[in-house]
């Protein structure tokens, strides 16, 4: 990974820990909640920071130049109107609100779980507008309303806090693909333009690096390891059922055919466009399906089912529990462990299953002074509660200088360099395993073995 991308991930860590204990809700009515509202955190930007779009232009097709044949859209057709939203723009301004024909809609995406979502405004006979709050929810975005000032959450599908608390979104069919796909399929779609009012570099992907990484900026409060966290999926939801759709998977099925919730559903998957082309019901009608990282919908949908195609091996191993032992110094605030390959966190087929275990996770310096480096092991247990495999590691920023900046450390000895974790600030850490080369496990355990005091 360059180490231009390891630092920007650093950074993120510590930052995103730092605001994790602060009251990130504050400037909004919390007094009403359907989540826990220590679990709602600050993303960074203030409220607005991130301006959304509430006065739309748009162009015809002959006229998008600033698009490539490859930029994904969402895309929608609504009373017959064709429309296309570049990612490029709603990267960065997460809610585009709009009418299409007489329908009052507002766009939504957040970068963070790479999800789309289209509803409609009108809420309980009224018609909404819709900003960005600056808050994060289970890493995912939380709206505003302008009118009551109300959150609401993208894939919770409600507001979570303030007085329409509990009201439920109307989602709408949608699609995210390419926009040569969507180009072909309508020709007189009508495209949003970057003259948005505000001054962005609309060429630039602001998430490029976190998207090519498989850490997570503000990880949710459990992350499903059956999936990479950052595998794209197919979620759909029908009634209190809900199933996750690998487009890996998907792609070398073409077309399926599934039951959920009692009902059968039509997916068609576009290889050339490499997306999703369409999701119906039995009776033909187009079906609400968000294309997601997999940690966000597990996350939103804990009791989802994961879609495998017929015949071929498990994806991965079973997931492993996991435990953890921090310190008077330092607290492991969020662990996972995942099954995966060694070549950007995916999967070969032909191999019969994922190649690594990956331990990794957040800590968070609770002493009264800055740390030089922490200092872990990493134990997997069989299923007696046994020690069968051990590893010694440190945090992130430790490890990663120690590996770009000073090649040739001292074995055994603590990373040759280090940048000091300051009090109340955090990091990441990871250990790998190697499948073919561990007996059988069943279990994890992290443990702080040393934090000494920066000198």
């Amino acid at each position: 990974m360059p180490p231009s991308i390891l630092r920007l991930l650093s950074l993120c860590a510590v930052f995103a820990l730092t605001l994790l204990t602060t009251r990130a809700a504050s400037g909004f009515d919390t007094s009403r909640s359907t989540i826990p509202v220590d679990e709602i955190v600050s993303g960074g930007p203030p409220k607005d920071g991130i301006p959304a779009i509430l006065a739309p232009k748009f162009v015809n097709a002959s006229e998008a130049s600033y698009l490539e044949a490859e930029d994904e859209v969402v895309g929608l057709v609504l009373d017959g109107v064709a429309r296309a939203y570049p990612l490029r723009i709603l990267n960065w301004h997460e809610a585009v609100n709009d009418h299409v024909g007489p329908f009052p809609i507002v766009v939504t995406y957040c970068p963070l779980t790479r999800s789309a979502v289209v509803y409609d405004r009108r809420v309980n006979g009224r018609t909404l507008s819709f900003g960005i709050s600056g808050r994060l929810y289970q890493s995912n975005v939380l709206l505003y309303d302008h009118q009551t000032e109300s959150l609401w959450s993208q894939l919770r599908e409600e507001a979570v806090t303030g007085p329409q608390a509990g009201t439920r979104f109307q989602a709408l069919p949608a699609v995210t693909t390419t926009w040569a796909a969507w180009r072909r399929a309508h020709h007189d779609v009508l495209v949003l333009s970057p003259d948005t009012g505000h001054r962005r570099n609309y060429a630039e992907d602001p998430y490029a690096d976190y998207a090519r990484s498989p850490a997570l900026m503000f990880p949710p409060k459990q992350v499903d390891s059956r999936l990479p966290a950052k595998e794209m999926v197919l979620g759909i939801r029908i009634g209190d059922a809900a199933t996750a759709y690998p487009l890996a998977a998907l792609a070398r099925a073409g077309r399926i055919e599934d039951t959920i919730g009692g009902r059968r559903v039509h997916i068609e998957y576009d290889v050339g466009a490499r997306s999703v082309r369409s999701v119906q019901g039995e009776d033909g009608q187009l079906l609400v399906a968000t294309t997601l990282y997999w940690f966000a919908w597990a996350a939103f949908h804990p009791d989802t089912a994961v879609w495998r195609v017929p015949g071929q091996p498990r994806r991965q191993p079973s997931p492993l529990s996991g435990g953890a032992e921090g310190s008077n110094a330092v607290e492991i605030v969020s662990h996972d462990a995942a099954w995966t390959d060694a070549f950007g966190f995916g999967w070969d087929p032909g191999t019969g299953g994922a190649g690594l275990l990956v331990i990794r996770g957040q800590l968070r310096n609770r002493s009264e002074r800055p740390l030089d480096y922490v200092h872990l092991v990493f134990e997997l247990l069989d299923p007696e509660g046994r020690v069968v495999v051990a590893e010694e590691g440190y945090n992130r920023a430790s490890e990663t200088l120690r590996a770009v900046e000073s090649p040739v450390p001292v074995a055994g000895g603590p990373p040759a360099v280090r940048r000091a974790i300051p009090r109340g600030g955090g990091d990441g850490f990871r250990m790998m395993f190697v499948r073919e080369e561990l007996p059988a496990v069943v279990a994890y355990r992290i443990r702080v073995l040393e934090s000494p005091a920066a000198r």
